[in-house]
Parts: structure tokens; C-alpha cells; sequence
């Protein structure tokens, strides 16, 4: 007798065209959500990198205002006469200085260019022709700063301390040897003990970074949250 025998063919099953797509939706997902937050952590590191800078340049003022300053070699200033030196900020746009209304700034200068210290008066005072920072100009310019577009100087405050820091158009830091003190002012009659300046990002981050100057010469950062 003869025995017929059959043999199961197995088939393996694939994925269907529903689960690849499903799979492949979750993948886009995931890559978009990685892409957000590595763009927001880019921001988030130039804000802090300029925030850094800012402070930087104020630390450079006070080391030139304490300290004999060259360029090239020659003696712009000596120990005969204290001359400050100073960084200035304002919440408006150097549109006259850097020639971008888009563009923010803040510049470190010697009061007096000239090298008269009675004319010295703890200001930015910007008397030369064709703007700051000119060549042979009069001006007490010595350095222009610019600020990354994404970034810009969202407030300026001063006053005796944190408490009673109020908003100010601008704000004038000098220093004078040979004391590291800082001379704070918001205006040619207005002195202060603190000031703030603080930087936001034009992309919505949730805080801001703040440089707190005291009148001892004291430079901190601070990184604040935004209240809704």
C-alpha cells in the first residue's frame, strides 16, 4: 500500500504597507523633535556665549582703567593721569555707528580721547564727525561690539541695588584708577550703586541672561526665568 505524504510549506509573513508607514511616521517624529531641541539648545549656547562676552568687555574696561594702557607699543595713557575708561550700552540700535538698524551694539571707550582728564566726565560723549569709532575723529570711541542678530539688549536698569533697579535708555560704566570701583551712570546727573543688562534671544527660550555691575566692581551673570 502505498503511503502519500504532503509537506506544509511555511511561509514567513512580512510587514504590510499600514506598519511601515506607521514605523516610518514615528521615526519622522522622533527626528523632528530631536531637531527642535538641538536648535533650541543652539540658541540657548549663543545666548550664554554672548552673555559671557558682554561681561568679558566690561572686565577689559576695568583692566584698562586700572592699568596703563599701549597700543603698538606707545603709551596711550600713563600713571600721571588717571583716565577713565568705560563701556557704554543702550537698548536702541547703533544704526548711526554700525549702519544696520538691525544690528545692536555696546562699545568700550576712553573718557577723554583726547587725554584731558578735566574734561573727563564718566560719559560716553560721541563729538567726532561721521560717527563712533571714526579715524582721527574726536570722538571716545575705541571699540564697537556687535551683538548676534538672534540676540539683543532687552533692558538696561540702574539704581542702588537689585530691589531698586530701575529701566534706563542707557547706561555708562566707567572705571578709574587706581581704584577697581565702578562709576555707574544713567545720565550726566544720575549716579547709581548697581546696575543690570539684560539680554534676551529673539527665539522664545523661557529665560534671559542678566550681567549684574556693582559699585565695588563686581560682575556677576545670573540666567532669570521669563514669567508667563
Amino acid at each position: 500500500m502505498n503511503i502519500i505524504t504532503t509537506k506544509q510549506i511555511e511561509t514567513k509573513g512580512g510587514y504590510t504597507l499600514i506598519e511601515l508607514l506607521l514605523v516610518m511616521a514615528i521615526i519622522f517624529l522622533l527626528a523632528g523633535t530631536s531637531l527642535v531641541n538641538y536648535n533650541q539648545f543652539g540658541k540657548e549656547i549663543d545666548l550664554e556665549n554672548m552673555t559671557y562676552n558682554v561681561a568679558l568687555t566690561v572686565r577689559t574696561a576695568q583692566a584698562f582703567g586700572i592699568n596703563r594702557r599701549e597700543e603698538g607699543g606707545v603709551v596711550v595713557d600713563d600713571f600721571a593721569e588717571a583716565i577713565p575708561y568705560g563701556i557704554y550700552f543702550t537698548t536702541q540700535s547703533l544704526v548711526d555707528v554700525l549702519g544696520d538698524p538691525n544690528d545692536e551694539g555696546f562699545m568700550i571707550f576712553i573718557d577723554n580721547k583726547d587725554g584731558t582728564v578735566p574734561g573727563s566726565n564718566n560719559l560716553f560723549d560721541n563729538s567726532g564727525s561721521g560717527g563712533a569709532c571714526v579715524v582721527n575723529s574726536a570722538d571716545e570711541c575705541i571699540d564697537i561690539f556687535r551683538i548676534n542678530k538672534e540676540i539683543y539688549i532687552s533692558e538696561i536698569c540702574a539704581g542702588d541695588d537689585a530691589t531698586s533697579c530701575i529701566e534706563r535708555d542707557e547706561l555708562h560704566i566707567t572705571f578709574k584708577r587706581p581704584n577697581p570701583d565702578a562709576i555707574i551712570k544713567s545720565s550726566d546727573v544720575a549716579s547709581h550703586s548697581y546696575a543690570e543688562i539684560v539680554l534676551s534671544s529673539r527665539v522664545a527660550l523661557g529665560f534671559n541672561q542678566v550681567i549684574s555691575v556693582g559699585v565695588a566692581g563686581d560682575i556677576s551673570i545670573t540666567k532669570r526665568a521669563i514669567l508667563p
